[in-house]
């Protein structure tokens, strides 16, 4: 009776985790970090359903290309453009917020003990620090390419 009953939960919490989606977590990308936090803080298991969405949506191999994944599939460039790993240059501090926990949490399930925390933290900065001058950011210009035809 109670090998039937862990069985059903089993597959109850299969078939839950099937339906997760990040779309579902976060319907949109943030553009503020507030949104988030108080999403977050609202309820507690929606941080680790997120953690685990994130951890499944991008296992690869590098953690450069994981970090990037899951930092552009939350927040915008806009937001990135304005945060630094440490809060240096008038950015604000990216360390501090629970987005960083949970992007954290992510990469540690995803990759196991592979990647050290200030390895990750460093991709992380490398995301954040190349954010500005990419689409969206507060430093892109867009150049316009005029085409000569002779």
């Amino acid at each position: 009776m109670k090998t039937l009953l862990t069985s059903n939960l089993k597959q109850a919490n299969i078939t839950q985790n099937e339906d997760e989606s990040l779309e579902a977590i976060l319907p949109a990308k943030l553009n503020e970090v507030q949104q988030f936090e108080c999403m977050l803080l609202a309820a507690d298991d929606k941080n680790k359903r997120l953690v685990r969405v994130l951890a499944d949506q991008d296992s690869c191999a590098h953690l450069g290309k994981f970090c990037r994944g899951t930092m552009r599939s939350v927040m915008t460039n806009h937001l990135m453009s304005l945060h630094s790993i440490k809060g240096q240059k008038a950015k604000l501090p990216f360390r501090e917020t629970l987005l960083y926990k949970v992007i954290m949490k992510a990469a540690k399930k995803a990759f196991g003990k592979a990647h050290k925390e200030h390895e990750i933290m460093f991709e992380m900065g490398e995301v954040l620090r190349n954010a500005p001058n990419q689409p969206g950011g507060s430093n892109y210009k867009k150049v316009n390419k005029i085409a000569f035809i002779f």
